[in-house]
């Protein structure tokens, strides 16, 4: 493959992001090898505990990422749209194992990269491993604030954060809707499945959320003012 080649399953509206420059420069022994896979809908590309040998470098399309509760129960937590990179983390810290299940959300195109190679271009490209450097500091740095903020709030805006977090991985369309059960909510911001209840109930007559069925189904609208409480409360 060349880099024209590369660029060309790019859209063109991510053709100037800082990520994409960093792979218009890719070395050419590294390009070379490559090789762009198309996948459809519903294709499963890894499951959570599968051995991690490689990582994704998605061109085009939308990913989704999930967990599996049990056999019967699945629930999404994020979208992953292109152009983006999935297992940089795992390939630094030699993570073992995928820590989620990946699924094409849409009509996927994407490379397979072993966590060998991708090392040697992070090794052998100084603006490939200072972008990645920075991104996953990034990342990691606005996670470990909003921990911290997390663990002096009260129950009620544990629940107004794990919101805010959902709906900027799962909104599609303005819109999102959350699957994930009131027991496995509680578990992530440490409190009572009563707690999850209780402020479910509160933000449904405050029409800061709707129920249905299972599901909490969060508008743009909706967002924007769990947001502002959000912050708010961060101070």
């Amino acid at each position: 493959m060349t880099h024209e080649q590369l660029l060309s399953y790019i859209p063109e509206d991510q053709l100037d992001t800082p990520f994409v420059r960093v792979l218009a420069n890719m070395p050419e022994d590294i390009i070379s090898s490559m090789v762009v896979t198309t996948a459809e809908p519903e294709t499963v590309l890894a499951y959570a505990g599968d051995e991690f040998r490689n990582l994704y470098l998605l061109l085009n399309g939308t990913l989704k990422l999930s967990y599996e509760l049990n056999m019967e129960f699945v629930y999404t937590f994020a979208f992953v749209d292109a152009v983006n990179i999935l297992g940089e983390t795992e390939s630094f810290t030699h993570y073992p194992e995928f820590k989620a299940t990946i699924t094409c959300a849409t009509r996927c195109q994407y490379i397979v990269l072993s966590r060998g190679v991708f090392l040697r271009w992070m090794k052998t490209d100084n603006d490939a491993i200072y972008y990645m450097a920075t991104h996953v500091a990034q990342k990691y740095t606005t996670q470990v604030r909003q921990d911290r903020a997390l663990l002096s709030a009260s129950g009620e805006d544990r629940f107004l954060y794990l919101l805010v977090k959902y709906y900027d991985s799962l909104c599609r369309n303005g819109v999102c809707q959350i699957d994930t059960p009131k027991e496995q909510l509680a578990d992530e911001i440490c409190v009572s499945k009563k707690t999850i209840s209780r402020s479910i109930s509160k933000l449904k007559n405050q029409n800061l959320l709707t129920v249905s069925g299972h599901s909490l189904i969060v508008n743009k609208e909706q967002y924007e003012k769990i947001l502002k409480l959000n912050e708010q409360v961060k101070g």
